[in-house]
């Protein structure tokens, strides 16, 4: 599975990098920003983006937004990796395209088989 992952936090970065790449079944691509996510998304296929709900400039459900309305990643699911808990903030996001939600602090032993649950749900 080949996940592309935007948070603005150098800290889950690298603790998504390490979690993600326990699993021989990932291959992970890590951005600090939804810009850098979107440029990836067009020119690379992935089966999974996972997005930073809070991230400057461009927040995750601008991104969100922007990927859905783009042919070229309109059918790949996006999660948001989130501490937003609130029921309007996640009906925000689910709007905006979201599949799912993985919430922050996450489990780095648990959050692949987690991930994996959103690729092979039914479209």
């Amino acid at each position: 599975m080949r996940i592309l992952a935007a948070d603005d936090e150098a800290d889950v970065r690298l603790l998504l990098q390490l979690a993600l790449g326990m699993s021989s079944d990932v291959s992970c691509t890590i951005v600090s920003s939804g810009r850098e996510a979107i440029d990836r998304a067009r020119v690379e296929p992935y089966d999974l983006i996972v997005l930073d709900g809070m991230m400057p400039e461009l927040d995750g459900a601008a991104t969100c937004r922007l990927l859905k309305n783009d042919p070229r990643t309109a059918g790949v699911p996006v999660v948001f990796l989130t501490a937003l808990t609130s029921q309007s903030a996640r009906d925000e996001l689910r709007a905006a395209g979201a599949a799912g939600f993985v919430a922050k602090p996450f489990d780095p032993f648990h959050i692949v088989a987690e991930l994996m649950a959103f690729v092979r749900r039914p479209s």
